[in-house]
């Protein structure tokens, strides 16, 4: 049984936009992406939902979770919600709370778990929810952290649980009950379906100070060690492009979906904006709320050979597109001061799941491309300006190297296109990226249509590792890789220029300068790298020919491709 069996039924309204509201929000978000100010990725940035287990409840739901945990290990997870629909209509077992807990600690990540509301059929004083998190954070001294309350008021609660009155009311019970017992925790919420902010009063009246539905105020003194600690320390919620089961959305519109006028960078910006005037005028300095994406993926159904579209082909949940989809949320959440962003999720039958539900899963690009995002992406986080629609780049800088993702977003029918990246401001060429790092490097490149390509370069802007994914190579590429369809035995650079022009590829054997060593050319003699042009060294060779730097001799590193070795 798949979770999206309960969400079949959602009814998203994309909300109505007001012409001045599309414009400041807009103008808003445009300053946020272009601006060349650094924001940190968090630690715990890249996370996932931890869908689907064997049961909940007394449920089953035949998830085979429990025999992939080295799976989602690897794929670089930080941090696993265990939450969503089914775990608040149906409050999940002690046993399957601490299984969970346990299972994602004995992997190096760190859970967030969720606290039942059910609509409000379940109440904190009457039912096992508030014993619960005493037994887990208390009785069993598990010390979880991060703990949401309900999930997604404003789609599946009834008329009377989703004004701002009642998930006000609801989410302050729980969060005073639960500091009371430990104030050390961080409390997530609201968690709604999505964040309709130009006609959801809803979400505006949770988010005023001193209001009085607000949730973003401080617990008042007399409530002993609660007393001083936000009632809410994260506020969250979900995005799902379009329903996918009677839908599928053009390319192009998703494309230009996370950046268009009513995109979801504006609600990211204006949440953004909104929590930082709260932590000014609550005032919250010291104890900051910050926004959260506790669920997200392109569409909210997908099932294969169920559902037009939903293919390697497609821009579905097992398309090759939808882990380029994922790269460009994790990005922009990053630049808008997200704390994390938890995908939906690990598995779910052959659906929506990074991984198929199987105890020898299939791993799908959302896959890959999270796991190459979250393996080089740390430190601060660069969002490319470019001058194609179908190109996007986003890079990261930390004191060891930079990393930079582009992905070709065009149809697989479509030609490869030459790039241009710069390292600074600059701008230049048939198509460019821009990438504000303030280092005067520029790399050229060619990229397929349809595939991603992760650069690796030293802090002085010298490449020195590169990867690719493309949909050509198929569903069962296991990701991404450092491969040529054909690899040369020799190549030979016959002058500076062809050197300096050097597209990174791999040769089991270089020779530099012709055959009578009258053209010569300059390598520098710094080692790794060589005139900003060869790849770090999995082997070296001898040079062999004259060089007018005079170092005939030296060794020059180069990269030699997995499958040409």
């Amino acid at each position: 049984m798949q979770k999206i069996n309960f969400k079949a039924s959602r009814n998203r309204p994309y909300g109505q936009v007001s012409s001045l509201h599309k414009v400041l929000l807009l103008l808003l978000f445009t300053s946020i992406y272009h601006l060349s100010y650094a924001q940190t990725i968090p630690s715990n940035f890249f996370s996932q939902n931890a869908w689907m287990p064997d049961t909940i409840g007394s449920t089953p739901y035949y998830g085979e979770l429990h025999s992939s945990w080295n799976n989602v290990k690897q794929s670089k997870a930080k941090l696993m919600r265990y939450g969503g629909i089914a775990s608040d209509f149906e409050v999940p077992s002690t046993y399957q709370y601490l299984r969970i807990v346990d299972s994602i600690r004995a992997k190096g990540m760190e859970p967030i778990l969720q606290l039942s509301y059910g609509n409000g059929d379940i109440n904190i004083d009457t039912t096992a929810t508030l014993p619960i998190f005493r037994y887990i954070n208390i009785t069993m001294n598990r010390k979880v952290k991060y703990w949401s309350i309900g999930n997604e008021p404003d789609n599946e609660y009834s008329a009377n649980n989703k004004t701002a009155a009642a998930i006000s009311a609801y989410i302050k019970r729980y969060a005073l009950a639960m500091k009371k017992i430990d104030s050390s925790i961080r409390i997530i919420a609201p968690d709604f379906a999505y964040l309709a902010v130009y006609t959801n009063s809803v979400a505006d009246s949770l988010t005023t100070p001193g209001g009085a539905s607000n949730i973003v105020g401080l617990i008042p003194a007399g409530n002993g060690i609660a007393s001083g600690k936000p009632y809410v320390d994260y506020f969250s919620y979900h995005v799902y492009h379009y329903n996918g089961y009677t839908t599928t959305m053009p390319r192009s519109w998703l494309i230009s979906k996370l950046t268009g006028p009513s995109g979801d960078s504006v609600n990211m910006a204006w949440l953004k904006q909104r929590l930082d005037y709260c932590n000014t005028n609550v005032p919250r300095t010291s104890q900051p709320i910050k926004p959260m994406m506790t669920e997200a993926n392109i569409c909210y159904y997908s099932n294969p050979g169920t559902v037009a579209n939903d293919n390697w082909q497609g821009v579905k949940g097992n398309s090759f597109f939808a882990g380029q989809h994922w790269c460009q949320i994790m990005a922009l959440a990053v630049k808008s001061g997200f704390e994390n962003v938890n995908f939906w999720s690990v598995m779910e039958g052959s659906g929506l799941g990074y991984m198929t539900n199987s105890t020898t899963p299939t791993k799908k690009s959302t896959y890959w491309h999270f796991k190459e995002m979250a393996e080089w992406f740390n430190g601060e986080i660069y969002i490319g300006a470019d001058n194609h629609t179908n190109i996007k780049a986003f890079g990261s800088k930390n004191g060891n190297y930079i990393a930079v993702m582009v992905l070709n977003q065009d149809t697989i029918t479509t030609a490869a296109k030459p790039y241009t990246i710069y390292l600074n401001s600059s701008t230049g060429g048939t198509t460019w990226i821009s990438m504000n790092m303030g280092i005067s490097k520029t790399y050229v490149d060619t990229i397929d249509a349809s595939s991603s390509t992760l650069l690796v370069f030293d802090l002085y802007g010298n490449i020195s590792q590169k990867y690719y994914y493309k949909q050509s190579d198929g569903s069962s590429q296991p990701g991404f890789h450092q491969r040529y369809s054909s690899c040369g035995l020799t190549k030979t650079y016959a002058s500076q220029g062809a050197l300096d022009a050097y597209a990174p590829a791999q040769y089991q054997h270089i020779v530099l300068g012709d055959a009578a060593g009258t053209n010569s050319v300059t390598v520098d003699s710094g080692s790794p790298n060589y005139n900003n042009s060869i790849y770090r060294a999995t082997t070296s060779i001898t040079l062999e020919k004259n060089f007018s730097s005079g170092i005939v001799g030296q060794t020059l590193d180069l990269i030699i491709d997995s499958d040409c070795q």
